[in-house]
């Protein structure tokens, strides 16, 4: 097995991977800062890479470009620590999260060793995720591919994703537009309908009666909608704090592949010189594509 050589010098307080040659390193070892790793997917390169001393072991750090032709969600790594006997003392995994082909990002982890004699690594790849993306287009009041609506009085573009349904509303008349948020709703692909919460609007105050939005004549607004019965929050324990946690609008991979052709709908009331027009938008799920 070829296995990457390292030893630990401590320069100026930092520590970082050197040339010279460890005490009794594994037969056929050798000592490198650069490794290229194969996958199913393709070659991934590390560079840079460096060892650092830790109270409870070592942090391995790294670049890694991505030689693959897919986009990935995540994408691990195994990687081993050995002493001079060639026994493994530690293992943890290397994650790189929305890897795009053609890209690099930096990575760490901390591996917890059994002990300190540290001769050798051996980097290998474990699991991918590949990512997901989700096509839609507008059925109802128009069909769109581009998911656009227009008419004499506004013009709205939306932008569907997992995370959240980006809207870009303009008036295209000469009196004021206002947005009551309060009554807006996002129908989910179960029928299910709820309200939402737009840009600017804190997660503690979900359901908190938010202002309505005035667009003047001729002007636009770039806004988003998300269900505000998507949003959850975690009790912390101990040091932990708690946090708030977003659902996605659509589920990931494997349950992904059974979305095809379900509906989801977005009802947006907009008040036109004294007038609510009660607009109901209907989308279909055209697609969802891995990698």
């Amino acid at each position: 097995m070829r296995r990457l050589v390292f030893c630990l010098l401590m320069i100026a307080g930092l520590a970082g991977l050197a040339g010279c040659a460890a005490p009794k390193p594994p037969p056929g070892s050798k000592q490198s800062h650069a490794r290229v790793v194969s996958s199913p997917y393709g070659n991934f390169s590390f560079t840079n890479i460096q060892i650092f001393p830790d109270s409870l072991g070592v942090k391995v750090k790294a670049d890694v470009a991505s030689g693959a032709t897919n986009r990935f969600e995540e994408v691990w790594f195994d990687v081993a620590i050995f002493n001079g006997n060639n026994t493994q003392t530690g293992k943890a995994r290397l994650g790189v999260s929305n890897f795009a082909p053609g890209t690099s990002r930096s990575t760490e982890t901390l591996v917890y060793l059994s002990g300190k004699d540290t001769q050798a690594f051996d980097l290998k790849f474990s699991e991918a995720r590949l990512a997901l993306k989700y096509v839609f287009k507008l059925t109802k009041p128009v069909e769109s591919e581009d998911t656009i609506f227009d008419d004499k009085e506004v013009n709205i573009g939306f932008s569907p994703s997992t995370s959240q349904i980006g809207m870009v509303i303009r008036n295209k008349t000469e009196t004021v537009m206002r947005i009551d948020w309060n009554n807006v709703a996002y129908v989910d692909t179960d029928g299910l309908s709820h309200r939402v919460i737009h840009e600017g609007v804190k997660m503690a105050e979900k359901n908190a009666v938010m202002p309505p939005t005035v667009i003047p004549p001729g002007s636009m607004i770039n806004d988003l909608i998300y269900p505000a019965s998507y949003i959850s929050y975690s009790t912390g324990t101990g040091r932990v704090s708690g946090s708030w946690n977003e659902r996605a609008l659509f589920p990931k991979l494997p349950a992904a592949r059974g979305m095809k052709g379900k509906e989801f709908k977005v009802f947006l009331p907009i008040e036109i010189n004294g007038k609510v027009r009660n607009l109901n938008f209907v989308f279909q799920i055209k697609d969802a594509i891995e990698g």
